[in-house]
C-alpha cells in the first residue's frame, strides 16, 4: 500500500500512534483514519502483536545486568597532544634549515685543490 493516503495518515503516523508518540490532535486523525480503513487497522493490529512478541522474548533480557568483561574494556589510546606536534614541526624545519644552510656553504665555495684552474 502507499506509503501516503488520501487524507494525509502515513505509515510512520501509524507507527507513531502504534508506539503512544502522537499528540491528541493526531492521534484522533488516524483513529479517525482507521475507522474507515479496516485494512490498515490490521496492518496495525499485526504489528501490536510483534511488538508484544518481542517484548514477551526479549524484556528478560533487557533486564540482564552487563556481563563484567563489558566493565573492563581498555581504554583509548591517548590523543597526542597538539603542542607536540608543533614541537616536532619546529624541530624538523630547524634541523632542515640547518642543512640546507650547511650544504650550501659547502656548495657556493670551490674546492682549494681546483682554484688554481679556475684563477686567470
Amino acid at each position: 500500500m502507499s506509503d501516503e493516503r488520501k487524507d494525509g495518515i502515513q505509515d510512520a503516523d501509524l507507527h507513531a500512534y502504534l508506539d503512544g508518540e502522537l499528540d491528541a490532535d493526531r492521534r484522533l486523525a488516524v483513529e479517525a483514519h482507521l475507522a474507515r480503513h479496516p485494512s490498515d487497522r490490521a496492518r496495525l493490529e499485526s504489528w501490536r502483536a510483534q511488538q508484544a512478541a518481542l517484548h514477551h522474548r526479549f524484556d528478560a533480557v533487557l533486564a540482564e545486568p552487563l556481563p563484567a568483561a563489558l566493565g573492563r574494556l581498555p581504554a583509548p589510546p591517548p590523543r597526542p597532544r597538539p603542542w607536540r606536534l608543533a614541537t616536532m614541526l619546529v624541530l624538523a624545519a630547524v634541523l632542515a634549515g640547518g642543512l640546507g644552510w650547511v650544504l650550501g656553504r659547502h656548495q657556493a665555495q670551490p674546492a682549494p685543490a681546483l682554484a688554481h684552474l679556475v684563477a686567470p
